[in-house]
């Protein structure tokens, strides 16, 4: 199944997961997996609290599932 990851350029602590995010579609892609990253922009002080907005994320979430429809 197609992956779909997702990242705030500033959600970098404890743990960069920018990179980390990098890293698994690289290594997904490897093994020829269709992966999707979206890198968004810096949000307020730490990236990761741009999760409990679901608004800021949701339309790139619901066009990815309805390309798995089609």
């Amino acid at each position: 199944a197609p992956v779909l990851l997702l990242v705030a350029e500033n959600d970098t602590q404890p743990n960069d997961h920018v990179l980390l995010s990098q890293q698994l579609k690289e290594s997904l892609e490897h093994y020829g997996k269709d992966v999707q990253l979206i890198v968004y922009p810096p949000f307020e002080e730490r990236g990761h609290l741009m999760f409990s907005k679901i608004d800021l994320y949701w339309q790139d979430v619901k066009t990815f599932l309805n390309c798995l429809t089609r």
